[in-house]
């Protein structure tokens, strides 16, 4: 039962990125631009091909989604090993292209991977 818990707590992770960016979000990304972003939810830590940033919107949001829910199914939140997220993002700068990049992230196309353990 929990590996099936932990599992969907990984495909929410990608879900939750592609469908509800934060515009501050959006905007790290135009300024920082196209790159795999890799996010880990129990230290905090971003980089942004392979460079340390600070932590995106969007860690904050799933740290306290996956700590909400962790708690909801039984599974203490120190017991779990890694919770983290790598995504490609693909930016274009120009304003027609930024936002149907946007709707298309928003349309779930976007390439990403995370992993609970």
């Amino acid at each position: 039962m929990r590996r099936k818990v932990l599992q969907d707590f990984a495909n929410t992770c990608c879900q939750m990125l592609v469908e509800s960016t934060s515009n501050m979000d959006m905007v790290n990304f135009i300024i920082f631009g196209s790159g795999v972003y890799q996010m880990d939810f129990l230290t905090m830590r971003c980089h942004y091909n392979n460079y340390p940033i600070s932590p995106l919107h969007y860690c904050y949001t799933f740290r306290t989604w996956l700590e909400r829910n962790a708690e909801k199914h039984h599974i203490v939140f120190d017991d779990i090993k890694n919770a983290y997220l790598t995504a490609n993002i693909n930016v274009a700068t120009n304003r027609d292209t930024i936002s149907t990049t946007r709707a298309q992230t928003r349309g779930k196309q976007a390439n990403t991977t995370a992993t609970v353990r």
